[in-house]
């Protein structure tokens, strides 16, 4: 199966520059930080900031997908979303988030990694989630396997046509709940 990026945010300049196929994305409350790990990034409060995204891609294929980004944390003991794209209910659709120790990916069936490699704040860390159908879910940091489960579930097709990164979505068209407080930068997606 060849991978398709259906979404890159270089989050290196401004939404502008935000290179996204097929997706529209704005801000609300987060702002542009100069010390990206990639030139500029984007900076989440941990309250009311996040940004929300339009796409016509997750609702027809939540099966087999890879999310990556570059994260630093300014705190690491309450919840942290790094992509959300679900209905009212959790289990619908896709949402990953980093919660004390625990990497958690809701996606029907939600799993717990407890990764190796301890996340601390104000480092930089390289972050992929990859999915595969009827096979599994693995964890890479830093480009390295740190946890994988053969566990899956069967995420019900995605009722909204939203997306958020930095809050957790709660309903088709609101967002809230474990906001980052904290840095993203080159937030890519792909099916």
């Amino acid at each position: 199966m060849i991978m398709s990026l259906q979404i890159w945010l270089p989050l290196n300049k401004d939404l502008r520059n935000q290179g996204v196929k097929d997706s529209t994305v704005t801000s609300t409350n987060a702002t542009i930080n100069d010390n990206g790990k990639i030139g500029k990034c984007y900076s989440f409060n941990g309250s009311n900031s996040y940004l929300l995204g339009t796409h016509n891609f997750i609702s027809n294929n939540t099966n087999e997908w890879t999310f990556a980004c570059w994260m630093r944390l300014n705190a690491t003991t309450t919840g942290q979303t790094l992509f959300s794209c679900r209905s009212n209910t959790a289990g619908t659709g896709i949402t990953i988030f980093y919660y004390g120790s625990q990497w958690i990916l809701d996606d029907g069936a939600r799993w717990q990694f407890t990764p190796t490699i301890t996340i601390a704040k104000d480092i930089w860390y390289h972050v992929c989630v990859v999915r595969k159908k009827g096979v599994g879910k693995y964890l890479y940091i830093n480009g390295v396997l740190d946890s994988s489960t053969t566990t899956t579930g069967t995420p019900t097709i995605v009722n909204t046509t939203l997306y958020s990164i930095g809050c957790c979505q709660n309903g088709a068209t609101s967002v809230s709940g474990n906001p980052l407080n904290g840095y993203l930068n080159d937030v890519r997606f792909y099916n």
